[in-house]
């Protein structure tokens, strides 16, 4: 998945500096403790099991820092059990689904799309240690039909390219099928903007990398975070499309 490989990229190229990055991912020192590191602070995970609730698949780019790295990061309480990726607050209401340490927000009419099984419930204060993303696109399809669409709080966008997906993060077995009177359900909004790649420069210079479809900022340059892929020229339309999530990187 190429914005998850930037992003792990960026990670190794920015150690120096962790606690102060804007990144989440599975970090561990000299000694076999495993730790979630979010707002500044590394939070023990005690389960392989809670890693993969918080999003994070089989190569999760696990980095190993040396113990002076480790110790410069503050020590924040135990990482709460999370039940599953797609979990309903307590008592909030509100569903989110967790990828890769970050939570996206979840529209309930969204959900007939998405969801292969009901939310599971977790309490508030337990998600409020996880950074909040913009709420997230979902790739569905019909089953007579290999055209992929984007569902997003009630309207849909016909995938650019599925190499485009691919390259969001997305995998043939996020893709969803339902029902053609679900998809009807969903406002036509016709293709997703033109774009090739998820490394993004705007009329303005700033770079974005495009994870999940959304668009996050990078700190610096690419050429400085490791980064070799080209970014693509994009207009001031097709950045302001794409809703903006955490930083990659520090400043």
């Amino acid at each position: 998945m190429k914005a998850l490989a930037i992003a792990f990229v960026l990670f190794g190229a920015l150690l120096p500096a962790w606690s102060q990055s804007a990144a989440w991912m599975p970090v561990k020192g000299s000694t076999p403790e495993l730790y979630y590191v979010a707002g500044g602070h590394r939070h023990y995970i005690g389960s392989m099991a809670l890693i993969a609730n918080l999003g994070y698949g089989e190569n999760a780019g696990l980095l190993t820092l040396n113990d002076d790295q480790l110790n410069a990061i503050p020590k924040g309480d135990p990482m709460p059990d999370i039940p599953a990726r797609l979990v309903v607050g307590h008592p909030s209401g509100q569903v989110y689904w967790l990828d890769r340490g970050v939570k996206f927000p979840i529209d309930k009419d969204d959900l007939k799309a998405m969801a292969t099984a009901a939310p599971q419930t977790s309490d508030d204060a337990a998600l409020g240690i996880i950074p909040t993303a913009p709420r997230l696109w979902w790739p569905v399809k019909t089953a007579s039909s290999d055209e992929v669409v984007l569902v997003f709080r009630g309207q849909r966008w016909k995938v650019y390219s599925m190499n485009w997906l691919y390259a969001q993060g997305f995998k043939d077995a996020d893709i969803r099928v339902v029902s053609p009177d679900i998809l009807a359900g969903y406002k036509d909004q016709g293709p997703m903007p033109g774009v090739d790649g998820s490394l993004l420069q705007g009329d303005d210079g700033l770079l974005y990398v495009l994870d999940l479809g959304i668009k996050r900022p990078l700190a610096g340059t690419a050429q400085s975070a490791g980064i070799a892929s080209p970014a693509a020229k994009a207009d001031a339309a097709t950045i302001a499309f794409f809703p903006t999530g955490p930083a990659v990187g520090i400043k």
